[in-house]
Parts: structure tokens; C-alpha cells; sequence
């Protein structure tokens, strides 16, 4: 068998690629897949163009770029095959990047090494125009309804599982849920590119009132070449 990583990258910032969504689900394949095998290939053109397909039932498209690792394979751990859609890649304007909701998976237990969790985007699927307290339903079925995918990829000897480094043990999924409760992912938050300031110093407020009421834009580094 091969238990697969797969880096599932929603291409959202083309000028800053670290802001990208990166969900990591994992596969067990049951067989071994030589490095050269073009099954590597085929996975992961069929779990981008799931995604992609799950998220452009409800909004335009964004690009999706998978890579595919072998979860057990020593460093220097370089990628077996990477895919990327035919898609444009879209800002996600409307939504704030680092409020999601939960995909919770577990195998036949919920406890320690048998369960996992995956903190999907809303906004690739809808705007934040009326966001409330609580995730609506057709919000929290969205995001449930990426598990079929999954669920799917690959046929019978291709199992979405829970894979434990510690106990070196992939367990195939048998429950899942996602809950109407905002979850925050901070490393997903962009940078800031404006501030307010303020000062008790009567020499120091002067100058702020002088300079554009205390607004300062802040210069955001470019991206790294790639």
C-alpha cells in the first residue's frame, strides 16, 4: 500500500502565493505506486478537478493546484505529481480569509490518532455580504458535501483515511460533520496595508493630525520570485 499526502492549494493570490487556502487530506492507495507510476498522475488530476468542480457548483471557479506526496517517504520529500486546473486565479474579495468551517473525520472512533480535521473556506463557495453569529445550513452542507469527493476519489483500492505519523497507521474514514460554528484560522489572515495611530504625546498627536488624520498605508514586501 502507499499512504498518499496530498496538498490541495486554492490558488486565491496571485501576487502572494503564501496567502493561498492549503487543505491536506490523506489517502491510503492498495498498492505500491513507484515514484514513475502515472497512477500518481491520474490521482491527482482527478482530486483537483473534484475540487474544482465541488467549488464551482456555487461560484466561478478559482484554480486548483494538488501535490502528491508519499506520506512516508524520507527527506528530501519531493512531490510525485502535481496538477493544476484550467482555471483563472481569482482574489477572494468577498470573504475574509482566515474565517472558516470545520470538516471533522474520524475512523470508527472519535479519539487521539483516529481523527482528523480539515478548516475549509466558505468564501470559495459564497460571499461574506450577510455573514451571521452562525454558519447557515446551506453553508455547513457545502462544506460536508467535499467529503463525497474524497470519499470517491480513485475507486475501490483508494480509501481517504486518518493517518497517524505516531503510530505509522492509516484508518479509513467512517465518520464525518461540520458544525454552523466559525472557526479562525490566523496564518491565513493577510497582512495589514493601513493603520490608525495614536499618541498621549501632545508633540507627536500634532503631527499626527497633520498627516492624513493618523492613517499610515503600510508597504506589504512583494512575493518571492518563484
Amino acid at each position: 500500500m502507499t499512504i498518499v499526502r496530498a496538498h490541495v492549494e486554492w490558488m486565491i493570490d496571485p501576487d502572494h502565493p503564501e496567502n493561498n487556502i492549503v487543505n491536506v487530506p490523506h489517502f491510503n492507495v492498495g498498492s505500491v505506486l513507484p515514484g514513475d507510476d502515472p497512477a500518481w498522475s491520474q490521482l491527482a488530476g482527478d482530486l483537483a478537478e473534484g475540487c474544482k468542480d465541488w467549488q464551482s457548483l456555487s461560484a466561478a471557479p478559482h484554480k486548483v493546484k494538488v501535490k502528491l506526496y508519499d506520506a512516508e517517504a524520507s527527506k528530501p520529500n519531493y512531490p510525485k505529481a502535481i496538477y493544476e486546473t484550467q482555471d483563472p486565479i481569482r482574489t477572494l474579495d468577498q470573504w475574509p480569509h482566515e474565517v472558516a468551517l470545520c470538516l471533522s473525520y474520524y475512523s470508527v472512533h472519535n479519539a487521539p490518532r483516529q481523527r482528523g480535521r480539515l478548516y475549509l473556506c466558505p468564501g470559495l463557495c459564497f460571499s461574506a455580504t450577510n455573514i451571521g453569529t452562525y454558519a447557515t445550513d446551506t453553508e455547513i452542507q457545502k462544506m460536508a458535501d467535499l467529503a463525497q469527493v474524497f470519499e470517491d476519489l480513485g475507486g475501490v483500492n483508494v480509501d481517504w483515511v486518518v493517518w497517524s505519523r505516531i503510530d505509522r497507521e492509516a484508518r479509513p474514514v467512517t465518520d464525518y460533520w461540520v458544525d454552523n460554528g466559525w472557526d479562525v484560522q490566523r496564518r491565513r489572515g493577510v497582512p495589514g496595508i493601513k493603520r490608525v495611530e495614536g499618541t498621549t504625546d501632545e508633540t507627536k498627536r500634532a503631527q499626527l493630525r497633520a498627516d492624513a488624520g493618523g492613517f499610515h498605508p503600510l508597504r506589504r514586501a512583494p512575493a518571492p520570485a518563484a
